[in-house]
Formats: structure tokens, C-alpha cells, sequence
């Protein structure tokens, strides 16, 4: 059985391909409820993790990872779609937009 990627897709929809570019995303990787990446050129963040909550708001979660060292450094919940870009802005201290 296949994993339903319905949900990644609509967050990888909703951030914009732009969004992602502008991180430099790669390592993007989506299952039942959430989507993740590797991101680039921010000091403080590695990879987040967007995931969907049952109140239909998002989980933004934020880690600094080098090699097995895993540190949370932020984790952000009921954020609302059209937030998105700005959380992850402040946290990463990226902008995902011209």
C-alpha cells in the first residue's frame, strides 16, 4: 500500500516551489501528515519538519543536525497556512520571497 502524500503535497503547495528554492531544499520527504526537508544557508537551522495538527493548523518543528547530533531548536504549533513563510523566515533568518 502506498503512503498518501495528499497533505504533503497541499504544504509543499502552500509554502511555494519558490519558497523551497530559496532554502535550497533538498531531502524533501513527505508522508501521512508531514513534510521535511534539508535546508541551506541558514546558521542557526539544518532541517524542519511542517507537520499537520487535528485542528487543521501546522507543527512547525526546527533542527540543527550534524552528523548524529540532533538538536530541536525550535518547534512552533497552531500555525495557520498563510503563516508559514513567516515563521520560517524568522527562525531560519531566510527570506522566501523577492
Amino acid at each position: 500500500m502506498a503512503n498518501d502524500m495528499t497533505i504533503a503535497t497541499e504544504i509543499r503547495d502552500q509554502l511555494g516551489g519558490a519558497a523551497l528554492a530559496m532554502m535550497g531544499a533538498t531531502n524533501v520527504l513527505g508522508d501521512e501528515r508531514a513534510l521535511q526537508m534539508k535546508i541551506r544557508g541558514s546558521r542557526t537551522v539544518t532541517n524542519l519538519r511542517i507537520e499537520l495538527a487535528d485542528d487543521d493548523t501546522y507543527t512547525v518543528s526546527f533542527f540543527k543536525i550534524r552528523g548524529y547530533d540532533v538538536r530541536t531548536v525550535g518547534e512552533l504549533a497552531g500555525v495557520y497556512a498563510d503563516q508559514l513563510r513567516t515563521v520560517i523566515e524568522k527562525q531560519t533568518g531566510l527570506y522566501l520571497s523577492l
